[in-house]
């Protein structure tokens, strides 16, 4: 598992070249216009999150005041759902090692995130979904809104109790909560905690472990503390793309730290059950 020291220095290396390799595969919208340069990532605690560079009006002779575009985690609030898209390029399909993956986050088709993964080569060819790594999620301004850390670790419960997680972390090292799986005789069971390790909700998955099955169209139940069930995340095929959209609802008074949980427990659901079928799509659907 990388430490939070690790995780900064990997986001102070090389910033634009993961901003643009997040949303390479993003030439049918325009997201951003790249001609504009950040040249300094916001990493002082004491700094505020810059603003989108797009011109603003000032409306202070019209009786009213402007509203600068939200930026960061901010992107997540009041909007019903979100749709993770794995995106592809050539070199992908005919590389023998697996690449480093790369997503788009999308809410009624709009873009608000491209994500990169950083992980290790070794680890990609040896433990294939199972790796660990870094994921970074830029937003619109060029700037990182999310990333969030996965570390190696078994995924069937009956063979050890070091089992998955993921933390997430709002820039610059600010720990919003985790996603724990849990120890359990059969089924797949993931705790979602706050920072503060307390859960909120849980995740039901399949009766049988990541590696045991075949998982195409899938849905998983979010309950809360209550069990009851408030939202769900799914797994479905979309005949435009000609590949499988993992969607992740929200509960409508979810706070922004719970869903940016929420978007963490998908992006973890989305490695251990669904990167082979997705896999296997990319090479002979396209």
């Amino acid at each position: 598992m990388l430490t939070s020291s690790e995780v900064l220095r990997e986001a102070e290396v090389d910033h634009d070249y993961y901003y643009k390799t997040a949303f390479s595969d993003n030439n049918d919208e325009v997201v951003f216009d790249r001609n504009a340069v950040v040249s300094v990532q916001p990493f002082s605690g004491n700094e505020t999150r810059k603003p989108l560079p797009i011109p603003t009006i000032s409306g202070s002779s019209l009786n009213y005041s402007s509203t600068l575009p939200i930026t960061g985690l901010a992107l997540l609030h009041d909007i019903q759902e979100i749709t993770v898209e794995q995106t592809i390029e050539i070199y992908d399909l005919v590389a023998a090692v697996d690449s480093e993956n790369r997503y788009l986050i999308k809410t009624d088709g709009q873009t608000i995130y491209g994500g990169h993964e950083t992980s290790s080569g070794v680890q990609r060819l040896l433990c294939g979904m199972g790796r660990a790594f870094l994921m970074r999620l830029f937003d619109r301004s060029q700037q990182e809104a999310l990333y969030m850390t996965r570390r190696m670790a078994c995924s069937i419960p009956l063979l050890g109790c070091y089992l998955q997680r993921m933390d997430v972390f709002e820039p610059p090292c600010k720990f919003l909560g985790c996603i724990q799986q849990q120890y359990t005789v059969g089924g797949s069971l993931f705790s979602i905690q706050d920072q503060d390790h307390n859960e909120v909700y849980t995740i039901n998955g399949p009766s049988s472990a990541p590696c045991c099955g075949s998982y195409n169209e899938t849905v998983f139940n979010v309950a809360d503390v209550g069990c009851n069930i408030v939202t769900t995340i799914s797994n479905v095929w979309d005949p435009k793309i000609l590949n499988y959209r993992l969607t992740v609802k929200f509960p409508e008074n979810a706070a922004l730290s719970e869903r940016a949980l929420l978007l963490g427990a998908g992006m973890l659901l989305d490695y251990m059950f669904f990167q082979k079928i997705k896999t296997n799509c990319f090479r002979f659907c396209k």
